[in-house]
């Protein structure tokens, strides 16, 4: 009797192997997906502070993206980005500037803060990381992952996908702004 094929059993293992890979494997996917989309918020957020920097040195003070829709676009505008805010699927940029006091009264010459509130990013959907500056140097940025977004769970689930933007450098520190008034808002 001349047998050939696989018997059930046989692939009924394969099936059993193949679902136990599946099981192991999907979800590491899932996650390089996210850390991947997630990236996309650190990136544009260093070209916004290096904007803001070149702006600076050009004009001595410092952009923010507020008021009316046309005040906002032509604020983008004015920092380089055609067309208005950075597109992002994943994102949405905001950026304020301080003004000065005292000895420096100009308006939006101390210091610009930019944030990125996460949007379709799974758990960390709500969790909103920032980095600020002062002057045309970026050795005295600080950068992080705010912790007073809602719910406090968004941030730490986002501080997991982007760990570099938390790690302190030589020119970054990792602590909350001095004020959590500085960070822009979303609507």
């Amino acid at each position: 009797m001349n047998k050939k094929g696989f018997t059930l059993v046989e692939l009924m293992v394969v099936i059993v192997i193949i679902g136990v890979l599946a099981a192991v494997a999907v979800p590491r996917l899932m996650a390089a997906a996210d850390r991947a989309r997630a990236a996309e918020g650190p990136q544009t957020l260093g070209t916004i502070a290096r904007m803001q920097r070149a702006h600076f040195v050009e004009a001595q003070r410092f952009i923010a993206t507020a008021g009316t829709d046309d005040q906002i676009a032509s604020a983008w505008t004015a920092l380089g980005f055609d067309g208005g805010a950075p597109i992002s699927r994943f994102f949405e940029f905001n950026v304020t500037a301080v003004a000065g006091t005292g000895d420096n009264p100009a308006p939006a010459t101390i210091a610009f803060a930019a944030a990125a509130i996460a949007l379709n990013l799974g758990a960390s959907t709500g969790g909103i990381m920032w980095i600020s500056g002062t002057g045309a140097s970026s050795d005295h940025d600080q950068r992080g992952v705010a912790t007073t977004s809602t719910p406090a769970s968004a941030a730490g689930a986002l501080a997991g996908l982007v760990p570099s933007w938390n790690a302190p450098s030589s020119s970054t520190q990792l602590r909350n702004p001095a004020s959590p008034a500085t960070l822009p808002t979303f609507q």
